[in-house]
């Protein structure tokens, strides 16, 4: 499975229909076509992000990733 967010192949599986992504740093769910992005916390915790949050982190990740590619 690739990551929606980053396209890494870096990714595990941690639940019956949960990843993760270890380039980005995020867990994300797939059910139904419906794609949930979460953030883990610094207590462990997962948050969704909703809206612009998970834009947002699309957004700071491509940054990222160029930076270190260029």
């Amino acid at each position: 499975m690739t990551c929606p967010l980053c396209g890494a192949h870096d990714t595990g599986r941690i639940g019956r229909k949960r990843y993760y992504c270890h380039e980005c740093c995020l867990e994300w769910t797939k059910n139904s076509g419906e794609l949930k992005i979460y953030h883990i916390g610094p207590d462990g915790k997962a948050c969704q992000l909703k809206g612009e949050q998970a834009l947002e982190a699309a957004v700071r990740h491509s940054q990222r990733l160029r930076f270190v590619y260029l």
